[in-house]
């Protein structure tokens, strides 16, 4: 084997594994606008029951990722006199919009 071969092949490897690293990052990390969305999603909910002085809680979140959508559906318990539509959440979703992927936000309000 000529010594030149040799520092060539190693390159491969070299380039194959970060390649393979690359996509499992990809993989692991990137649901970090999903995650980002929800996070201000939830601080607003929150931000709202407290302005009401309400006794509700927001039990918890679900969410679901469609091409460039995102539907939300949000748990709330004893919210119903807050009466919750997309419009409370307008400069949120405004904001998610221009911050991530997302084109589409959707929520939906499910009292328990």
């Amino acid at each position: 084997m000529k010594k030149g071969q040799t520092s060539l092949e190693f390159i491969i490897i070299i380039a194959i594994i970060l390649m393979i690293s690359i996509f499992f990052t990809q993989i692991i990390f990137g649901t970090a606008d999903q995650n980002k969305s929800i996070a201000k999603l939830k601080l607003k909910t929150i931000d709202i029951i407290t302005a009401h002085n309400s006794p509700a809680l927001l039990l918890k979140m679900d969410s679901q990722e469609i091409d460039s959508n995102l539907n939300v559906t949000l748990y709330i318990k004893d919210g119903s006199n807050l009466a919750l539509e997309d419009t409370n959440y307008s400069d949120v979703i405004l904001n998610i919009k221009e911050t991530t992927n997302y084109s589409n936000i959707n929520l939906d309000f499910i009292y328990n």
